[in-house]
Parts: structure tokens; C-alpha cells; sequence
């Protein structure tokens, strides 16, 4: 499905590159919403498949040789990212005019689009893991658990007592809550990223804490080779160091 939606875009933006805005109007929903780009002008969003073409058509009337390009595509699941690049030519001016940003694309369970325009640009993975340790490490584990796919995996260190595969978010969860009793005032710290493909890094995390029964202090160190689904980590790996890290990546 996502494959035949990413496909849907690019025929709409190479058609759009051209000039061409007709393209993409069999894609929308009637009651579909849109975002302008220029809150300034167009603070509310436009509701409605007539409003929206309305809209265009104001815009182009400003405007000459308005182009939008396509320069990349996140999936997202039901929404789907494009970065694009705008260029245009003020009318009256002639001044001409680049914007580079980001366009969302949302879709409902007809297919249709609910919902485009301009979004915030995408967390990366790197993005959304440093979230999730700063949620641990401010509240908790109970507020870093959101950021566990409900069918997330988590392979624990082979040579750690617990090694083995934990499955689903209920597990991982339930495998991280009993390790955190064994300490007091537990966190973590970020010490690198390494991207290693789309959708997946390696982390090395350093861990301090204090152990609750022998009072030790804890500095030790774990490198994460974790995988996203979207926005939620789908399969965590965890490895004694960044070479081990690196080796399992094959």
C-alpha cells in the first residue's frame, strides 16, 4: 500500500515540477483539509476539495512559472512525508522565490487524502531515540513505553543472565522493569549515533546508577542497535560495544 502511495506522488509531483496542478485532485476526499505553508496570509487551514482549488488559484494568480518539486519521501505509515522545493516568480515583482520545506500527506481507510500541506520536517531515528532516553531519564520507564511499537522485539545481550528474545511491547517492558528494580537513581547518557541504514542506528548509551542492595555505583556502557517503524522503535539488539554492534549489522 505504501509502495502504491509513494508511486501515487511522485506522478502528482513530477506533474506539479511541470507547472501542472490539476494533478493529484482525484486523490483528495471532498471534505480533504489543507495546510498552507505561509501561516501569515492563510493562518486557518482549507477544508474542502472547491476551498482548496479556490486557494491554488488565488495563489497562482500572485504568482508566475510556479513549480514544486519533490526532493524526498518518508513513510509514515497512513501519512506519508515530501520534502519539496518551491520556485515561483512574484508577478508584480518579479522577484523570484525558493522555499525549501516539508508537506505532509494523509491518507484515510478509503484511500482517499484527509488531509496535505505543510508539516513539520520528520524525526529521525536518531531524533526520536534521544526522546524517548530523555522521557526515561525524566519520568521514567512508564513514559518512555509509547515509544515501543506494540509488536516491538527486544534482543537482550547474549552475554548478559537474561539473554534472549523478548516479543511484543508488554514483554520488552516487562524484561526492562525488572532490570530497573535491581537499581536506584538509573539513566542514561548518550554517547554516539551511527546510522547504519534507513530506519536504523547504533546507539551507545552509558549507564550510571547505584546498586539497590549493595550500594555499588554503576558505569557501564551497552551499544543499542535498534530498528523504527515510523516513530516507535520496532527491534532493539543490544551488544557490549559498537564493534559487537557493528558485527551483528550483516
Amino acid at each position: 500500500m505504501a509502495a502504491e502511495r509513494i508511486r501515487a506522488l511522485r506522478d502528482v509531483y513530477a506533474a506539479w515540477a511541470e507547472g501542472d496542478f490539476r494533478a493529484g485532485g482525484d486523490l483528495l476526499a471532498d471534505d480533504v483539509q489543507f495546510v498552507p505553508l505561509d501561516r501569515l496570509t492563510a493562518p486557518e487551514s482549507v477544508r474542502g476539495r472547491e476551498a482548496v482549488a479556490r486557494f491554488m488559484s488565488d495563489l497562482f494568480g500572485a504568482l508566475e512559472d510556479f513549480r514544486v518539486e519533490a526532493r524526498e519521501f518518508v513513510d509514515e505509515g497512513d501519512r506519508l512525508l515530501v520534502r519539496v522545493q518551491q520556485l515561483a516568480v512574484g508577478r508584480a515583482s518579479g522577484a523570484k522565490v525558493q522555499r525549501d520545506y516539508w508537506m505532509e500527506w494523509v491518507f484515510g481507510d478509503d484511500g482517499k487524502v484527509v488531509r496535505f500541506g505543510a508539516a513539520e520536517a520528520p524525526r529521525r531515528p536518531a531524533d526520536v531515540f534521544r526522546e524517548m532516553v530523555d522521557a526515561f531519564n525524566e519520568g521514567g520507564l512508564e513514559t518512555a513505553v509509547p515509544y515501543y511499537h506494540e509488536d516491538a522485539v527486544l534482543v537482550e545481550n547474549p552475554e548478559s543472565p537474561e539473554a534472549g528474545e523478548y516479543l511484543g511491547r508488554d514483554a520488552v517492558v516487562g524484561f526492562l522493569r525488572r532490570f530497573l528494580e535491581d537499581f536506584d537513581d538509573f539513566s542514561m547518557e548518550l554517547a554516539e549515533f551511527h546510522d547504519v541504514g534507513a530506519d536504523r542506528l547504533i546507539a551507545v548509551a552509558r549507564y550510571r546508577g547505584r546498586g539497590r542492595t549493595s550500594g555499588a555505583e554503576v558505569d557501564a556502557s551497552e551499544a543499542w542497535l535498534v530498528s523504527f517503524r515510523g516513530r516507535q522503535i520496532a527491534r532493539a539488539e543490544l551488544h557490549r560495544d559498537l564493534a559487537a554492534a557493528r558485527a551483528a549489522v550483516a
